[in-house]
Order: structure tokens, then sequence, then C-alpha cells
């Protein structure tokens, strides 16, 4: 019986020297590019007029806005500006607030119409929108202003049966037409009429209740 032996040798070990070359054959990694500042935009400049004392404005320094599209306007103690946009705007409001002032000119506030859209302005009644939100809170209020009727008129028993229209001013009063109806039987529907003052907080107060004549 013959033993076999392994002759091959192992591959010889990489001299320090040859692993030296080897690294430097091969290429280097490059280096992260280092992160670029965000330079802060430079401000424009202001216009001429923001740079001068008020007396010593001119309506010429306002020049540079006379064709814009949105409207421009600067007052001060000598004098108004208007660009030309904001002349034609001026003209449009003054012309929409003259017709609606004539066609409500006969109207209460019970009856008021929409009014123009106009930025700042108030107006002393406008329109409810008659949804399922708005009736849940007209209601109470609807119904409160009727115990009261009720309260002060003997024999009065009314119930209350449905809104039909309200107008409101932004510090929250509201006008309102409803209907109701006498407990004596057939009875027809009576039209009322109620001021109310709807608080934030504390008890709503009734200014005025009656029927509509």
């Amino acid at each position: 019986m013959s033993i076999e032996c392994d002759t091959r040798r192992p591959p010889p070990s990489e001299s320090l020297d040859d692993r030296g070359k080897r690294l430097k054959s091969e290429p280097e990694p490059e280096p992260e590019p280092e992160p670029k500042v965000k330079r802060k935009p430079e401000p424009e400049p202001l216009p001429i007029w923001e740079t001068k004392a008020i007396e010593d404005l001119k309506l010429s320094d306002f020049s540079m806005y006379d064709d814009d599209t949105d409207p421009f306007m600067f007052m001060c103690v000598h004098f108004t500006y208007r660009n030309k946009a904001q002349i034609k705007k001026d003209i449009e409001t003054a012309a929409a607030v003259a017709d609606y002032k004539h066609r409500s000119r006969n109207l209460s506030v019970f009856d008021a119409i929409t009014p123009p859209k106009i930025d700042g302005r108030c107006w002393d009644a406008v329109p409810l929108s008659m949804t399922e939100a708005s009736r849940l809170t007209l209601t109470p209020l609807c119904k409160l202003a009727l115990d009261k009727y009720n309260a002060e008129n003997q024999d009065a028993n009314f119930m209350f049966l449905d809104i039909v229209k309200t107008t409101w001013s932004a510090v929250g009063m509201y006008y309102m037409t409803f209907q109701a109806q006498n407990d004596s039987p057939n009875c027809p529907a009576t039209t009322f009429q109620a001021q109310v003052f709807r608080k934030r907080t504390g008890p709503h107060e009734v200014i005025s209740c009656c029927i509509k004549t």
C-alpha cells in the first residue's frame, strides 16, 4: 500500500513591497465634495419713496405703480396717490354701493338683500343661508323670542313651526322671520319677526318679537 503525498506547495506569501505596489495601483476614492453654503439672496433695493421722509414725498415718486395691475394707494397729509387699477376699483365700488342703496332703500333689516363684496365694509344686515347647521342655531333663538311674546301677551300660546328667512350683522344680531301657530283649533300659521342678540357667553337677549304686519 502506497501513501500518496501532496507535493503542491502553497503560493508564496505576498511581500510588503508587492502589497504596497498593488495598493498604489488601485484607484483612490475621490474625496466627498464639501457642502455648498447657500448664500442669502441680496435684498431688493427699496423704492425711492420708502427712502424719503414723508414731508419730502411727491406724487411723481409713485409713478412706478401707475400701470400695475394690482390696485395701489398711498395717503399722507399732503396728497393721496392712486394708480390706474385703484382708480378703476374705486369707481366700480362706488357704483356697486349706489346700486345696492337704491335697491334696498325701502327694505327693513328683516328683508335685507345681499350687498356688494367690499373689503372692510360692515353692513347693517346681510342674508343668512338657511342650511341645516344654521337652522340648528336659529331655532332656539326663535323659540326664545316666542316665549317672551307669549309671556307678554295674555291668551297667547304660540308654538314654533318653521323659519322663513334670517338676516344678521357681524356683531351677532339676528333678524329672524318665522312662523308659529296658536294652540286654538284650526288656527292658521302666523308670521313673526324677532330681533335677538346672540351672545358668545351668557344668555341670549331678545330685543323684540312681534307679529309681522
